[in-house]
Order: C-alpha cells, then sequence, then structure tokens
C-alpha cells in the first residue's frame, strides 16, 4: 500500500513538472514575441520622430 503511495505521489510530481516545464516554455516564447513586438514599435516611433523633424525643418527653412 505505501509502496502505491509513493508511486501515486511520484507520479503526480512528475505531471507537475511536466507542466512547469511547458509553461516555462510558453513563457520563454511570449517573452521572445514581446521583445520583437517591443523592437518593431520602437523602430515606429523612431521613424515617426524623423518625420516630424523632417516636416518641421522644411516648414522652417532649413
Amino acid at each position: 500500500m505505501q509502496q502505491l503511495q509513493n508511486l501515486q505521489k511520484q507520479k503526480i510530481q512528475d505531471n507537475n513538472l511536466e507542466k512547469l516545464e511547458q509553461e516555462t516554455f510558453y513563457l520563454e516564447e511570449e517573452i521572445k514575441r514581446l521583445k520583437q513586438a517591443n523592437k518593431i514599435t520602437k523602430i515606429r516611433i523612431e521613424r515617426k520622430n524623423l518625420e516630424l523633424q523632417k516636416y518641421w525643418l522644411k516648414e522652417l527653412g532649413f
């Protein structure tokens, strides 16, 4: 009986470990995705800033 309980506990622990590994993988992939999205957003903002600078330089006659 004790042996069966130990086996069940081990199986539960193995399942929990597998779930944690899956969640860790998912979170790592989500971090990568968010970092890429952040880079794209920064590039878009910089592009808009440059367009505004160009506009104002043109308007001010430079």
